[in-house]
């Protein structure tokens, strides 16, 4: 975890074996919040990716599960993303550039097919798709 700037929030909660979390923040007056279970044997643990890059950012991200991979990154001042998966062997990648954008995600189940998606600038998603 790398933190700069002032007035940057964050807290990482990480239950089970084999997660990983890479958070970067840089900027002022960021806000995270990151939750990820793992904890039968089988599959790997979960994968999340934060970087913060600006200011007055916010973001959220849970997964629950095993072996998902989610990845946000947030370039520019207050965006606001909302990030779930709720089951095994999803993808999900958001990449914010600009400022004002507004994201909220949802994978259910396993396998669901990947979320990719890119904004620049004052757009708005709401996605809720499920697996299997």
């Amino acid at each position: 975890m790398r933190l700069s700037g002032s007035a940057n929030q964050g807290n990482v909660t990480q239950r089970g074996d084999g997660n990983s979390v890479d958070v970067v923040i840089s900027g002022s007056v960021n806000a995270f919040s990151l939750s990820q279970t793992a904890s039968a044997a089988g599959l790997t643990g979960n994968d999340a990716v934060l970087e913060q890059v600006g200011l007055g950012n916010i973001a959220f991200q849970t997964q629950v599960g095993r072996g998902n991979r989610m990845t946000l990154r947030q370039t520019g001042d207050d965006n606001f993303a909302d990030l779930l998966q709720e089951g095994d062997s999803n993808l999900m990648e958001l990449n914010q550039n600009g400022d004002e954008n507004n994201a909220t995600l949802k994978q259910l189940g396993d396998a669901a097919p990947p979320i990719i998606i890119t904004q620049n600038g004052m757009a708005s998603v709401s996605i809720t798709q499920y697996g299997e």
